[in-house]
């Protein structure tokens, strides 16, 4: 691993130091977590907005999903 700095709010510094106590972790390892799940949820959201581009481009056709409808619930068990 490789030391940054990077410039915070004093109030957001509270934040993270309160979480850190009540999860047990040290700033550093909260900061890398966080920022992970932001990268992994911002790459979800691209994904999710090319999607709704493509079918705005080229809508479902009537019925397309008709041989679906029958399995969309799950089986009980």
């Amino acid at each position: 691993m490789k030391p940054i700095q990077i410039l915070m709010e004093t109030e957001l510094i509270a934040e993270i130091n309160k979480a850190t106590k009540h999860l047990k972790m040290d700033r550093s390892k909260l900061v890398r977590a966080a920022i992970r799940r932001y990268l992994v949820s911002s790459q979800t959201e691209e994904w999710e907005q090319n999607d709704i581009a493509a079918y705005r481009r080229k809508p479902l056709a009537s019925g397309e999903l008709a041989a679906w409808q029958k399995v969309r619930v799950w089986p009980e068990e």
